[in-house]
């Protein structure tokens, strides 16, 4: 049995499943829940050891009200983004 995609698909769905891997797709779901998770504890976090780690209330609740969009693995400040 031929792991390659028949002939119809478009080029980018041939593309797509010649790259695919179930184990990374796995990888990808666990890493977006550990991340969910982080933001959430983050947030619950009280004041004295937000302030230890150097991130305030307001930053620490946007960072837990983040939509579960994909995201960039590196979020740089905003005056970085020329």
């Amino acid at each position: 049995m031929s792991a390659r995609a028949p002939a119809a698909f478009p080029a980018a769905a041939r593309r797509f499943a010649a790259g695919f891997s179930f184990g990374a797709l796995l990888t990808w779901l666990f890493r977006r829940d550990a991340q969910r998770r982080s933001r959430r504890r983050l947030a619950e976090l009280e004041d004295h050891l937000l302030s230890d780690i150097g991130v305030t209330r307001a930053q620490a609740l946007a960072a837990a009200e983040r939509p579960d969009t994909p995201a960039p693995r590196w979020d740089a400040p905003a005056r970085w983004h020329g």
